[in-house]
């Protein structure tokens, strides 16, 4: 009976009920906008239940009549109520619940009863409550609609929410909750550890029994050993009745069940797994034939390996091989771009890339062959006495200018260099510029059958510093390369 009036057991219907219908909203201010409204047309019954003063427990758990108490307000007047019973309130819209005065509450228990979001909240803060029993509430609906539903009880530290058909748990659905110890939320459709559980510092019990749980994440698992470690080893996990898994992507997990240090409702982690052929074993067993169950784990590892190298020796070969075929069109083209750079720091402004002197029987090989190849495939500027010189200066003076102006200077030898009129001059003048840091290079082409004991013996005095090649028919590809080498190897 909660009041003269008012009466859960009598069959007939009291003079409240058939009093005038009166419109009445309800606007629900936390989890609803402004425009969500609960219409009812009956009046605003307000259900007083004034308890002794003394009184510590109150139970009105399991009433059988099923009651309309949409928008109703049960005030209750108990100053030393400590632990207060609404469970299993058959009920569809459970009423409003005010105190007369500030409460002790430390115990409330809501289990098996519909709470609306309306009616969560409307509640008034509970902050002395530290223990609070939800179970068979539909919070699982419930927390899709008012995420923080629970910020009314801001000291709970038992918390039960198991039995809700939970799927998720919204991320701060415990942001007003910080003090929660042991938190249960078994029995219900969570895959996975909630994120929101790593918000809750205090906690020592976690309670996930009977989800469908396969593993635990590397985050998750930090988190639980860093809670162990701060509670000197007395964190405890639930696990049992969980849908575990024990495959390749989950190994990691398996092992850490086997050694930590967290206190398990299974002791030595004695949990069923389900392999990935669908054998049920326990972890244990799983762990002595861990070599011949997950042999093939490490596969997919190594063909990453091997495709990354296989890329890799793809990515680094390909600028290897156009270097390698194009190393004269590079190496040119860095002589190029950095020649000024070069004269800059020898304190040279060259005229010509290359000053050739040469005997008589190689003139038409030097014209036809060896200036086309300078000249026309590598792009240098060369000098020639017969063709560069221009008529009316002195001719020492002009051979000598021209040498210094270059970079390089080429002696074509055979049998008829000794005849050359000026051959020794240009001798005895490279000598002079290379000594002198000007010259970078002295290169002597030997050519025909001419032997070294024939050479003039101003070469043969500075042959310490030349670069000697021997030419041995018009096409010598050795003799190119040999060339190009000492006309670039400055720059490579």
């Amino acid at each position: 009976m909660f009041s003269d009036q008012y009466s859960v057991y009598d069959e007939e219907r009291n003079e409240l009920e058939k009093s005038p219908y009166a419109f009445t909203k309800y606007i629900e201010r936390k989890c609803y906008s402004a425009t969500q409204e609960y219409e009812d047309k009956k009046e605003i019954v307000q259900l007083r239940l004034k308890l002794p003063e003394n009184l510590h427990t109150l139970r009105l758990s399991h009433f059988l009549r099923k009651l309309e108490l949409l928008g109703n307000i049960l005030i209750l007047t108990a100053p030393n109520l400590q632990y207060l019973d609404i469970s299993y309130f058959n009920a569809n819209w459970f009423p409003i619940i005010q105190f007369n005065g500030s409460n002790n509450l430390r115990f409330i228990n809501f289990s098996g009863t519909t709470l609306s979001t309306f009616f969560l909240s409307s509640m008034p803060e509970l902050v002395n409550t530290t223990n609070v029993q939800m179970k068979y509430t539909r919070l699982g609906h419930t927390f899709q609609r008012c995420p923080t539903a629970l910020e009314f009880i801001p000291s709970v530290e038992v918390l039960d929410i198991s039995n809700n058909n939970i799927w998720f748990l919204p991320e701060n659905v415990f942001v007003n909750n910080s003090e929660i110890q042991n938190l249960s939320i078994s029995y219900n459709l969570l895959y996975d550890i909630p994120k929101a559980v790593l918000s809750l510092p205090n906690l020592q019990l976690l309670d996930i029994r009977h989800n469908f749980i396969q593993s635990i994440n590397e985050t998750v698992r930090k988190w639980l050993e860093q809670q162990n470690l701060k509670n000197r080893n007395t964190f405890q996990l639930f696990l049992k009745g969980n849908r575990l898994r024990c495959m390749c992507d989950t190994l990691e997990f398996v092992k850490w069940i086997t050694k930590t240090n967290i206190s398990l409702d299974e002791p030595k982690g004695d949990y069923l797994c389900t392999l990935k052929d669908g054998t049920v074993m326990t972890i244990p067993e799983v762990m002595q034939k861990y070599h011949e169950l997950f042999i093939d784990c490490n596969s997919g590892h190594w063909l990453r390996i091997g495709i990354a190298l296989l890329v890799s020796f793809v990515v680094l070969t390909i600028p290897v091989a156009l270097v390698v075929n194009f190393r004269w069109q590079l190496a040119y083209w860095i002589y190029r771009r950095f020649r000024l750079v070069i004269e800059e720091r020898m304190k040279l402004k060259s005229k010509y890339d290359i000053y050739i002197s040469y005997g008589d029987q190689s003139l038409h090989w030097t014209i036809n062959t060896l200036i086309h190849k300078l000249e026309n495939s590598w792009k240098m500027i060369t000098c020639l006495d017969d063709r560069d010189i221009l008529g009316g200066d002195i001719c020492s003076d002009a051979i000598a200018e021209s040498i210094s102006n270059s970079r390089n200077v080429i002696f074509v030898i055979d049998d008829s260099f000794q005849d050359r009129i000026w051959g020794k001059f240009e001798i005895q003048r490279a000598k002079y510029e290379k000594y002198a840091g000007n010259l970078q290079h002295i290169i002597i082409i030997k050519k025909h059958n001419i032997t070294v004991q024939d050479f003039p013996s101003e070469l043969r005095q500075i042959w310490d510093d030349v670069i000697f090649i021997e030419w041995w028919d018009n096409d010598d590809s050795v003799g190119w390369d040999r060339l190009r080498i000492a006309l670039f190897q400055k720059v490579l």
